[in-house]
C-alpha cells in the first residue's frame, strides 16, 4: 500500500479547518465533510481552527488569532508525529493571516511526516490576492504551494488560477454540494400566486455581493414592472456595516422602503419557507467562487439571476436555469428581473430546470462522492481515467 493505514485499517485524513459560526463557504464545507459518509471510507481527525467570532475578526492579527494559530501549529505537529495521517487537508484563504497559517500547516506537515497535502480553494481570486501581495508573502506562497500534492477548486474556470504552481493532473474540480432540500421526495410546486412577485436576495450583506447594484436595478423598474417585493436575508459583514447608513439612505430616497425588507439571518425551516415562497432569486455577486445560496435557491426550484463570474456560469445555465448579467451592470440586472417578473411560465420552467440540475450535480451526496474520489486518487487507491 502507498499509505500508512490506521488501527482501523482505513487511511487517515486530518481535516484542518474551521466550523460554523460564522457561516461561509469554507466553514460549511468542513462541517459537511466531518458529518458525512467520508467516515465510512477514512479515519477522520479534525484540527479545529475555529475562532467563532464574527466576520470582522477573520484573518486579523490580534492576540486571539495569533495564540490560536500557534496552538493549531502545535496540534498539527502532535497529529503528524503521533497519529500519522495519510492526508492533511487544508483550506488556504485570501487574507494574510489565513495564508500564513495554512502555508505553515503545509510546510510543517511535509517536515514531520510523509502525509500528502490536499489544499481546497473556496475562492475565485487567490491569484489576484497573490499578485497584490508583497514579495515576501509571494515567495512564501510559492514555497508552500509547490510542496502541496493536490489542489481542489470549485469549477473548471479556476484551474488556471493555480496553474503557476501545480500541473493540471494535480488539480481536481469538485463543485460545492449541499444537504439543503425544501422538497425531499416531493414534486416541486412553484405555481404562480399572482402579484406581488417575491424576489429574494440571500447572502451576507456586503458591497462585494452587489447589494448596491441590486438596489439601483430595483429603482429603475419600480414603476415599470408589475408589483414586486424584495427580501434581503443575511448578516451584515464589517464592510456592509461600513456602508449600512448609505444603503438605508438610498432606500429611503429612492422610495424602496415599501417593497424592500431586511429579514436578517435565516436558518432551518425559515430558510426553507422563504425559498419556497420565492419567485425569483437574485445574487449579483462581484467576487464569489460558487455561492452556496445559489445552490439552495436551485434546490427550492427558483430561477436565479446572477453574474458572469467565477463558477456561477458553470452552475447557473444562462437562459435555461436563470439569467446571468455582467457584474456591476444595474441596467442588465434590471432587465433580467423585469423579464422574469413579467413571465410566470419562464420562471416556472427555469426553476424546474434548476432543481433538476441541483439534483444531478450539487447535492451533498454528490459532493462527498467526488471528495472521496479525490482522496483515493491522492493516495493512489484508484486508477485515473485516461
Amino acid at each position: 500500500m502507498s499509505y500508512t493505514s490506521s488501527a482501523m485499517g482505513k487511511p487517515r485524513i486530518l481535516i484542518a479547518g474551521s466550523v460554523p459560526p460564522p457561516y461561509h463557504g469554507s466553514t460549511v464545507a468542513v462541517h459537511s465533510l466531518l458529518n458525512s459518509r467520508l467516515r465510512e471510507e477514512f479515519d477522520l481527525l479534525h484540527l479545529d481552527t475555529s475562532d467563532h467570532r464574527d466576520f470582522e475578526n477573520l484573518g486579523k492579527f490580534d492576540l486571539i488569532n495569533i495564540s490560536l494559530g500557534l496552538k493549531n501549529l502545535l496540534q498539527l505537529a502532535a497529529h503528524c508525529i503521533f497519529r500519522k495521517p495519510d492526508i492533511v487537508y487544508v483550506l488556504p484563504g485570501t487574507n494574510v493571516g489565513s495564508c500564513l497559517r495554512e502555508g505553515l500547516f503545509v510546510i510543517l506537515t511535509k517536515a514531520l511526516g510523509r502525509a500528502k497535502v490536499v489544499a481546497h480553494f473556496h475562492t475565485s481570486y487567490f491569484k489576484t490576492f497573490y499578485e497584490n501581495s508583497g514579495k515576501p508573502l509571494q515567495r512564501f506562497v510559492d514555497f508552500f504551494l509547490k510542496k502541496t500534492d493536490h489542489a481542489i477548486v470549485l469549477g473548471q474556470c479556476f484551474r488556471e488560477m493555480l496553474a503557476y504552481w501545480l500541473k493540471a493532473d494535480r488539480i481536481y474540480v469538485v463543485p460545492n454540494g449541499i444537504s439543503f432540500d425544501p422538497y425531499p421526495g416531493e414534486v416541486v410546486e412553484k405555481a404562480s400566486h399572482g402579484y406581488p412577485i417575491r424576489i429574494t436576495y440571500m447572502s451576507n450583506i456586503d458591497p462585494t455581493k452587489g447589494i448596491f447594484i441590486l438596489l439601483k436595478a430595483l429603482t429603475s423598474i419600480l414603476n415599470q414592472a408589475p408589483p414586486f417585493t424584495v427580501t434581503i436575508a443575511g448578516a451584515w459583514t464589517s464592510s456592509g456595516l461600513a456602508v449600512k447608513e448609505q444603503i438605508m439612505r438610498f432606500i429611503e430616497q429612492e422610495q424602496l422602503r415599501e417593497p424592500v425588507r431586511f429579514e436578517g439571518v435565516v436558518k432551518g425551516k425559515r430558510k426553507e419557507d422563504l425559498l419556497k415562497e420565492t419567485d425569483i432569486f437574485v445574487l449579483p455577486s462581484l467576487f464569489e467562487a460558487q455561492p452556496l445560496s445559489i445552490l439552495e435557491a436551485m434546490a427550492a426550484g427558483c430561477p436565479v439571476v446572477s453574474t458572469w463570474h467565477g463558477a456561477i456560469p458553470e452552475t447557473v445555465i444562462d437562459g435555461e436555469t436563470g439569467i446571468l448579467v455582467e457584474k456591476e451592470n444595474a441596467t442588465e440586472l434590471a432587465r433580467a428581473l423585469k423579464t422574469l417578473i413579467e413571465d410566470p411560465k419562464l420562471r416556472e420552467k427555469m426553476g424546474l430546470m434548476g432543481r433538476k440540475r441541483y439534483e444531478k450535480y450539487y447535492t451533498k451526496e454528490k459532493n462527498i462522492e467526488n471528495m472521496i474520489l479525490v482522496f483515493k486518487k491522492t493516495l493512489g487507491l484508484c486508477v485515473e481515467n485516461k
